[in-house]
């Protein structure tokens, strides 16, 4: 019988914006004032995004909301996560901390970027470039920009269900 191949190219969904945020506030701040800015109520949800690279664990909080009215899916994800090296061994003294700290990004090519707003089952361009604009008038961010969802490497690591 001979072996079939699943593409990976094919269950990744296209039918998605992806926003890069730029800002120094932390994951929380950064929910509560996108709620504040876009009238949405984005809230964490009950699990993160766990990866594992090579020798570190990576964790990524994960915000969502439905809007029911346009059946849209917000979600907010960290791209980076600050891990400790799983294969640092501490001979020697039992209470020995000598940790490697490693950061980790969800889409390596946007290492500079610290948070992603995917915008799910939005066919309305207009929407979501006022969307865009509303971001970047929110003080604590630095910067907000579209990314090209077809330039991103990693799209499998952006499927949160």
């Amino acid at each position: 019988m001979p072996a079939h191949k699943l593409l990976i190219d094919n269950l990744v969904e296209d039918n998605y914006h992806l926003i890069a945020i730029h800002s120094g506030t932390a994951d929380y701040t950064t929910a509560f004032l996108l709620n504040k800015y876009l009238n949405t109520q984005l809230s964490r949800t009950d699990f993160d995004l766990d990866f594992k690279y090579k020798s570190v664990k990576a964790a990524y909080v994960l915000y969502k909301f439905y809007d029911e009215e346009n059946m849209t899916t917000f979600y907010l994800v960290n791209n980076k996560f600050k891990g400790v090296n799983l294969n640092n061994t501490n001979e020697g003294s039992l209470f020995q901390m000598d940790w490697d700290s490693i950061t980790t990004h969800l889409l390596p090519e946007h290492k500079k970027v610290d948070y992603f707003l995917k915008i799910e089952d939005s066919n309305n361009d207009e929407e979501v470039d006022e969307l865009l604009f509303k971001i970047k008038k929110i003080p604590q961010i630095t910067t907000a920009y579209m990314i090209a969802i077809e330039k991103i490497k990693n799209q499998e690591n952006l499927i949160f269900e």
